[in-house]
Formats: structure tokens, C-alpha cells, sequence
């Protein structure tokens, strides 16, 4: 299963497979994999401000698909909100995150021709904007603008 972000929103590469919302849910929750993302922050990013009466329902709609295209145990319900639980690896941002440190070791190591390998491959793993789903939401505009790990 792989969860891309590093451009347009995919899972095991096919960007079709899930509706706006859906998407949405996914790449948000894929901002702070392993953490509680609440059901308000799902809301407002989906919608801002202006949440409809059924927000509730429809979050729980979207987590609900995204556990049959992820797996059943891939979104965790918590009293507090819904936690990705997948594998790092399954997350391309994840991926270059870990990428960027291993470099940074083998430079530190002397390596340098060692490092760039492990650069360009990580380059790769970007096909455009990413988070684009997520416009907007403070959430990730400050991962957007982080360095890399």
C-alpha cells in the first residue's frame, strides 16, 4: 500500500480511486502519520468555517471507504479522532524524510558520492506540488514549508 503526497494525492499510484473528500481525509491524516488527527480538524479542513449540520456523519463516511481502499486497520478510531497507523515506508514524504537523514549521515561519514545516490533517489519520490489536497489548512502549509528532516 502506498500513500503518496509529494504531488497529487495517490494511493498505490492511481489517483482515481477516491473522491474529493476522501483524498482530503487521507492526506491530512497522512500529514501526522501515527497521531490523532480529531474530527473537527477533518471538518475544517474539508470545509472551513462553514461545516454543514451532517459534518460528523460525513467524516465517519470518508473514514469509513478509506478503510476499505487502505485496509481495515489502517485508520484507527480513538476517542479523540482518527490515527493512520500504516508503515512509514507506505508514505512517499515519510520516505524522503528518511532519505534526507541517511544522506546527511553519509556525508557526515565522508561519503559524499554515497549521499548524492541516496538524493537523487529520494528526488524521485516528488511528481509536483505537494499536499494539494490540503490548500489552506495551516496544517499543511507548515509541513509544506519545513525544511527537510
Amino acid at each position: 500500500m502506498g500513500i503518496d503526497v509529494l504531488g497529487p494525492l495517490t494511493i498505490e499510484g492511481d489517483q482515481k480511486a477516491l473522491g474529493r473528500r476522501d483524498r482530503v481525509v487521507v492526506a491530512a491524516l497522512a500529514v501526522h502519520p501515527g497521531e490523532v488527527v480529531s474530527a473537527e480538524q477533518l471538518a475544517d479542513v474539508l470545509w472551513g468555517e462553514q461545516l454543514p449540520p451532517s459534518w460528523p456523519k460525513v467524516v465517519q463516511g470518508c473514514v469509513v471507504r478509506l478503510r476499505k481502499v487502505l485496509g481495515t486497520h489502517a485508520i484507527e478510531t480513538l476517542p479523540l479522532g482518527y490515527r493512520l497507523v500504516v508503515p512509514l515506508d507506505e508514505i512517499d514524504a515519510q520516505r524522503f524524510d528518511r532519505a534526507v537523514v541517511r544522506a546527511r549521515e553519509l556525508l557526515a561519514a565522508d561519503e559524499p558520492e554515497r549521499a548524492g545516490v541516496v538524493l537523487a533517489d529520494a528526488l524521485t519520490l516528488w511528481r509536483g506540488r505537494p499536499l494539494t489536497e490540503l490548500d489552506g489548512w495551516d496544517a499543511a502549509r507548515v509541513e509544506t514549508a519545513r525544511p527537510a528532516a
